[in-house]
């Protein structure tokens, strides 16, 4: 009986054998799939009607973003900066969405003029998904536009545009145009930084003192900016420290009881102006 046994198992062994080796004979060739490709994302395109690399304050570009089919998500394309003088306070741009199951949507970059009178700066920036949730969704030939700009500045063409800035920004100046023999001319006080005022060409000729009111000063000085724009598109910038401790070494003029303390000379003839710094 242990023989039997011991053929018996032998044989149902080979059967065993027989039988798998026949079944895997005629299973068909079984192909490895490759990994998810991004080759079948949405390619997009961008569109404008912009050419050149100059742009003024005020103006807006525009694009129409594109994609060649939809998908089950939003895209959020956005302004990207990516380097220059100018930085995020120079222009606006709202994020443009492709909804799911949309194929495009519209982003307009608005310059914006904000009447500083400023030199031409420069701005870097770049249109596409930033978020890195979303960037997997574009396929990688996507070109995203990079746009390499000077940004011209715009002046009031009818006014002497003056703005003071200054550095310590829990400070509070007003500024003051007092027109030699007549008064005051201009000024701005408000909480603002900078603090913007004009003046105008239908005032007379003549030698305006341009002045602070230093109104709320926590230290004992102040680092400013005084800007200076004509009608003809020129920028003067002057410069300098104030001195809370030296206010009796300033000329000052009196405005309805607020002692106004000169830092600037500007004569103004017809249309044009000189500037003196009398802080040097």
């Amino acid at each position: 009986m242990k023989y039997i046994r011991i053929i018996l198992n032998i044989g149902l062994a080979l059967l065993i054998s027989t039988f798998v080796s026949c079944e895997m004979a005629e299973l068909p060739e079984q192909e490895v799939s490759d990994t998810i490709s991004p080759d079948g994302y949405p390619v997009a395109t961008f569109t404008t009607d912009f050419s050149g690399n100059t742009v003024a304050e005020g103006d807006t570009i525009r694009y129409t973003i594109t994609t060649d089919k939809p998908i089950e998500r939003d895209m959020k394309f956005v302004v990207m900066l990516k380097g220059g003088d100018a930085d995020s306070h120079d222009y606006v741009a709202g994020d443009a969405t492709i909804p799911a199951y949309k194929t495009s949507t519209q982003m307009e970059i608005v310059f914006l003029k904000d009447d500083v009178p400023e030199p031409e700066e420069s701005i870097s920036i770049e249109i596409g998904i930033e978020s890195l949730g979303q960037k997997y969704l574009l396929n990688p030939s996507t070109v995203n536009p990079k746009l390499d700009l000077n940004i011209t500045n715009v002046n009031v063409e009818s006014m002497l545009t003056v703005a003071v800035g200054w550095t310590t920004m829990d400070d509070d100046v007003d500024i003051f145009a007092v027109l030699e023999g007549a008064g005051l001319a201009a000024y701005a006080a408000s909480s603002d930084n900078p603090e913007i005022m004009m003046i105008g060409d239908d005032l007379p000729d003549g030698t305006y003192w341009i002045g602070f009111d230093p109104y709320h000063i926590e230290g004992n000085s102040f680092d400013y900016k005084v800007h200076f724009g004509a009608g003809d598109q020129s920028v003067t910038i002057i410069e300098g420290t104030f001195d809370m401790s030296a206010l009796a070494t300033y000329d000052v003029d009196d405005v309805d009881g607020t002692a106004v303390y000169r830092v600037a000379k500007v004569v103004k003839s017809g249309t044009s102006y000189t500037y003196t710094d009398l802080m040097e």
